[in-house]
This record gives C-alpha cells, structure tokens and sequence, in this order.
C-alpha cells in the first residue's frame, strides 16, 4: 500500500526495500492491517487501546442465586455509587427493549468477547457482528438520549 502511494505522487525513486519493510512492520505493530482503517473511537479495537490507553475488563459476573448472566460496570473514580447503580438499571432495561437475537449478541460482546468469537458462536460472519456492534452503540445513545454529532 505504501508503495502504491508512492507511485501515484510520482515518487517510486524513494521507494527503497528496507524503508517499505520497515514502515510495514511499524504499520502492523501499531495495530494497522492492510486494506483496513485505524478506529480510535471503538474502545474495543486496538488501536484505541494503545494510543488512548484503554483498557478492556470484563463485564460479567454468574448470579448463581438467579443463575443466569448479570451485567456489572466498571468504576472508574469518576463514578459515584449513584453513577453505577443508575447505568446498571439502565443497562438491564436497555438489555429488555432488545430483541433477543440481540440482546444475546450485546450480552457477549459485553463479556469482552471479540468479532470472530461473537461470529463463530452465532453463526453469523464477523461483518455482521460488526454492524450489530454498530447498531447496538446507535440504540445504546439513543437509549440514554445521548445526542452525537454524525461522522464526517
């Protein structure tokens, strides 16, 4: 890709094999793929959790007295006890509004889980899951009337 750059600005003579390499190299240590976009806006991709520092934790416990899945939330110190008691409310009605199909894909990709392991155990193809990850970020706003300006 770098190289293909080059030659569409008329600049193929600077295109030594070593600076390619190595440029590739940096490219995919940085979490870049070839053929994709950098996304620092999805806190699950990793390149935000390298140039932001976020970190991903899972977010579920097993209630053995109820025996099924229970959301939590990580606290961070800017969360008061009221802060994490409202968005657990929140997030179990939000949860009850879905559809099951998915609630049950929100539920996993909640966990932690990734594209390919929410793909492989729905049956589903990892493009898929990513719009429902998409989706289920737009119903999630919307839920709490939060209002975003659209992407560029």
């Amino acid at each position: 890709m770098a190289f293909r750059r080059l030659v569409e600005c008329d600049k193929a003579e600077l295109a030594y094999p070593t600076v390619l390499a190595t440029y590739g190299v940096k490219q995919v240590l940085s979490g870049r793929r070839v053929g994709s976009r950098l996304n620092a806006k999805d806190a699950s991709s990793l390149c935000c959790q390298q140039w932001k520092g976020v970190q991903m934790q899972q977010l579920r416990r097993f209630d053995s007295v109820q025996g099924k899945w229970r959301e939590t939330v990580v606290e961070d110190g800017r969360a008061t006890p009221a802060d994490v008691a409202a968005t657990r409310i929140d997030f179990a009605e939000w949860l009850r509004q879905l559809p099951r199909s998915k609630r049950n894909v929100a539920k996993l990709l909640a966990t932690g889980e990734g594209t390919l392991a929410a793909a492989q155990r729905f049956r589903l193809s990892k493009a898929r899951i990513s719009q429902l990850r998409s989706e289920l970020r737009l119903n999630w706003e919307e839920f709490q009337g939060e209002q975003f300006p659209a992407a560029a």
